[in-house]
């Protein structure tokens, strides 16, 4: 069935349209990619970055004290920028003192955790989402076929059942589902109700509005 665009849908106010075509790619495949954006906005100027990895964060560590900070800061924000209303040189060399400053500080610190409370809630949230019905059967199909995770999550949904079927015959582990919604509850082991998402939600949660004063 062909996708409709609804009346209300293309009339919402977003800070989409601000981008063309090229952007919004390059704005879906990094969401693919890293699975969490942050939006940060200023005098007018969006900025969408990603999150920094745990190995760019180490390193960056590794050279606080040893190189000067705006050197850093610099390449964080050239390595981790998505997409931008105004363009990378103009960024870099007429934004305003200390812009470029305050969004590596926002986000060295949205990127990486900091306290045992914060770790532990990620980790349950992370629990609850490992043991869904859909992420049970990518991981038999990833221990059958001793692939990875992005690998399975390529597939349709419809290839992903017709590898299943083969992977269960490999590893002897069924996928197993009740029309009980609350045997289907105690089948997949759910974690606290109350975890919560580390740091902020993403740009694609509704409750984003301008991060990250979000």
């Amino acid at each position: 069935m062909a996708l409709k665009r609804s009346q209300s849908s293309c009339n919402d106010v977003s800070i989409l349209q601000f981008f063309d075509r090229t952007d919004i790619d390059k704005l879906f495949r990094a969401k693919m990619e890293y699975g969490q954006l942050f939006l940060f906005k200023s005098d007018n100027i969006y900025t969408i970055l990603r999150p920094l990895t745990v190995l760019e964060s180490e390193t960056i560590a590794s050279f606080v004290g040893r190189l000067h900070e705006t050197v850093i800061e610099d390449w964080v924000f050239d390595r981790c920028l998505i997409i931008s209303t105004v363009s990378k040189d103009y960024l870099f060399s007429k934004s305003k003192c200390f812009y470029i400053k305050n969004i590596v500080t926002k986000l060295y610190l949205l990127s990486n955790i900091q306290d045992i409370k914060e770790y532990n809630k990620q980790l349950l949230l992370e629990r609850n989402k490992a043991n869904s019905v859909q992420n049970l059967l990518e991981t038999i199909i990833a221990k059958g076929y001793n692939s990875d995770h992005t690998t399975t999550k390529n597939m349709t949904q419809r290839k992903q059942f017709e590898v299943l079927a083969k992977a269960e015959k490999i590893t002897g582990d069924l996928l197993q589902i009740s029309n009980n919604k609350e045997n289907n509850k105690k089948a997949l082991r759910r974690f606290s109700e109350e975890a919560v998402v580390v740091g902020a939600e993403d740009i694609t949660s509704p409750e984003v509005a301008d991060k990250p004063d979000f």
